[in-house]
């Protein structure tokens, strides 16, 4: 990238672990976690959100996509969030004061964060579920797969399943 003229970070050489994002990758120990400062710094954004007297929307989706992102090791954490979305949404140009839903998601979320780990070494779990939240609600649902069902479909590149030809967005490529 330097050769073409594009800026990066300096190199850095290393055999164990590897910091990068706001994630370490331990090749130790055989997991991703946030570092201790992402996990301090989105601890220290939820709480200071919780005491404000009023939010606007458009602060509570900057720090949700903070969260968002952290989340990704473990994305069971994103069912803590529902109310969430729907605050964003009514109030994201005039401040609010946060309803009782809200704080109560984003304390969930923010006692599960030293949870924000995933280990390599994990087998694939047979108990498969899936969820989904909209303007009307949520839903969830599971199934019991054979292990290597769950291990093929889990190795599929998350953005594969968008590029499917003639469907122009996920929610048509769902239906």
């Amino acid at each position: 990238l330097d050769a073409v003229g594009l800026t990066t970070h300096e190199v850095e050489l290393s055999s164990d672990a590897a910091e990068m994002l706001g994630w370490k990758q331990d090749c130790r120990l055989k997991h991703t976690c946030i570092t201790p400062r992402r996990h301090h710094r989105l601890y220290k954004a939820i709480t200071w959100l919780l005491r404000l007297p009023r939010v606007p929307g458009w602060m509570l989706e900057a720090v949700v996509g903070t969260m968002t992102f952290a989340g990704l090791c473990r994305r069971p954490i994103f069912s803590t969030l529902h109310a969430v979305y729907n605050f964003i949404e009514r109030h994201y140009s005039s401040p609010a004061p946060l309803w009782t839903s809200v704080r109560e998601e984003l304390l969930a979320f923010r006692g599960l964060l030293p949870l924000l780990c995933s280990s390599w070494t994990a087998r694939w779990a047979e108990l498969v579920s899936a969820s989904d939240a909209g303007p009307s609600g949520w839903g969830i649902t599971h199934s019991r797969w054979l292990a290597e069902d769950v291990a093929s479909a889990g190795r599929v590149l998350e953005r594969a399943r968008y590029q499917v030809p003639g469907a122009e967005r996920a929610r048509e490529h769902a239906f």
